[in-house]
């Protein structure tokens, strides 16, 4: 495709950003949203490993003390944050796909 860019007089830098750019942007995106869900889920980990601080920290805090209504609530704010950042990059994927 390349080839038969340049050959219509297409220069390097206008076909990186009109062509090689927009093509990548969905898998970019499908990228993000993984790298999302593995970040979120390693920060709880961690934080429930020994992060004096955070939400995985509130849980196991919670937890051992038997406040499980608090463990229940720290779930739904994790999964509302979760659907928030998910949701953020899902209305990005589609401005792109639309511009």
């Amino acid at each position: 495709m390349k080839l038969y860019f340049m050959l219509l007089g297409g220069k390097t830098p206008y076909l990186v950003f009109h062509v090689a750019v927009p093509h990548a942007l969905p898998r970019i995106f499908t990228g993000i949203n993984t790298a999302n869900a593995f970040a979120f889920t390693t920060l709880v980990m961690a934080e429930m490993m020994g992060q004096p601080g955070g939400l995985g920290y509130y849980i196991n805090a919670s937890k051992v003390w038997s406040a499980y209504y608090k463990v229940f609530a720290a779930i739904i704010v994790m999964a509302i944050l979760f659907s928030l950042i998910t949701k953020a990059v899902k209305a990005a994927a589609t401005v792109e796909k639309y511009s």
